[in-house]
């Protein structure tokens, strides 16, 4: 009945509105003082707009209201003719439960009540995703560009008055995976103006200094010559030879690198502590939301050798193993069900798809593999923008399977 009401809500006031409104203020207005100059607010991105809560109580509002005036037969028999897949229904509802049960044997309960509604609101966020995107799937990715442009203008004329490129987004990481995931949705677009809107998007991502937003741009580009480059190279192995020679040059260049950062940076003794925690509590976790109260009864006495090293640790720095940490391995297998069911969308959508469709839907797929790769590396999945843009582009792609 819910589900019912809330697809008549989608269908019939605006859905598609609302997802052009998500497009613009995830990035944009996420933190609303983001545009004052720095001079004015040095606090502006201690002050957060709850997107996916907003949306909770919005959806919730709306299905009241249908209900109550609509009547509950009405919105059935409306409803009856569209339905959300049960293969991406049942790991969507897996995710959320398992969040609940965490946070239900978790020591520290409270903590995790303040996390469901962020989680309940970007489930929300990808139902109106599928319901409000079919046939609209080029105008929303030219949208996005538009506004990741503007993201990215923002930042460069910012760069004469501010010592760090973080533009709206309050964070050059946070900043430069927004930027990669938008190159791969502009290069989809295959407009002249797109094609320089990703040189800007570019040049900011090059201001941004994200090594982890390059890595997985780059992963996503070679997973994309191996899948889709037939256009350029016929034989399959010649391109599986030539990311080979790529992989093997960038191993030799970089192992010095890379050596040394896991010698010095953080991450590592970050990621041996949060395993420990996940083998503490393996099933279930320790709950939502309790990463930062537990992980110090985790932390190894090396961490604070580190140079980075801080007295608070809020999160694991990888998406999968916190969610491992908190939800356990319940959790995250939910968590990797709904990726690869949501991927798998993508690929069946691809099958069908023609033309821009089908050019749109590989750049849908690109930013949420750049996102999802970013994410183990880094804490942007936990904080606005990204994290509710990872599930608006899992619902787009979910769009494509669903059935009017």
């Amino acid at each position: 009945m819910f589900f019912s009401a809330l697809t008549l809500a989608t269908r019939r006031r605006g859905g598609q509105i609302s997802l052009l409104l998500f497009l613009v203020a995830l990035p944009v207005y996420s933190y609303p003082l983001s545009w004052l100059p720095k001079s004015w607010a040095d606090f502006r991105f201690n002050c957060a707009w709850p997107v996916a809560e907003t949306v909770l109580a919005l959806v919730l509002l709306a299905t009241g209201w249908f209900l109550l005036w609509e009547g509950a037969k009405a919105v059935q028999e409306n409803c009856l003719s569209i339905s959300l897949p049960r293969f991406v229904i049942l790991p969507l509802v897996a995710v959320v439960l398992s969040g609940l049960v965490s946070t239900r044997f978790s020591a520290h309960s409270y903590l995790g009540l303040s996390v469901l509604p962020r989680l309940g609101g970007n489930a929300m966020i990808l139902f109106l995703a599928a319901y409000g995107s079919r046939d609209r799937l080029g105008e929303l990715g030219r949208w996005w560009v538009i506004v990741a442009v503007i993201v990215a203008g923002n930042g460069l004329l910012r760069l004469a008055s501010e010592s760090e490129f973080v533009s709206t987004l309050g964070n050059r990481n946070f900043l430069g995976a927004y930027l990669a995931a938008s190159v791969a949705i502009a290069i989809s677009v295959g407009r002249t103006w797109s094609l320089l809107g990703t040189l800007m998007l570019i040049c900011g991502l090059w201001f941004c200094g994200s090594r982890g937003a390059w890595l997985a741009l780059g992963a996503v580009a070679i997973l994309w010559f191996l899948r889709f480059g037939d256009r350029y190279l016929k034989r399959w192995y010649v391109r599986v030879v030539i990311v080979l020679i790529i992989l093997t040059g960038a191993r030799c260049l970089g192992r010095t690198y890379v050596l040394r950062q896991w010698q010095t940076d953080v991450r590592p003794m970050i990621w041996k502590a949060t395993l420990h925690m996940v083998a503490r509590r393996p099933l279930l976790g320790h709950g939502l939301g309790t990463y930062a109260v537990e992980y110090p009864q985790h932390r190894l006495p090396e961490y604070f050798l580190r140079p980075k090293a801080a007295n608070v640790t809020d999160h694991a720095h990888n998406e999968l193993l916190e969610v491992a940490a908190e939800q356990g391995l319940v959790g995250l297998a939910a968590i990797l069900w709904l990726w690869t069911t949501v991927l798998w969308c993508g690929v069946r959508g691809l099958r069908r798809a023609e033309g821009q469709e089908r050019r749109a839907i590989l750049g849908l797929m690109g930013a949420m593999l750049v996102l999802m790769l970013h994410g183990l590396v880094d804490v942007d999945l936990r904080y606005l923008p990204n994290q509710s843009l990872l599930w608006l582009l899992m619902g787009l792609l979910v769009g494509t399977n669903t059935t009017p």
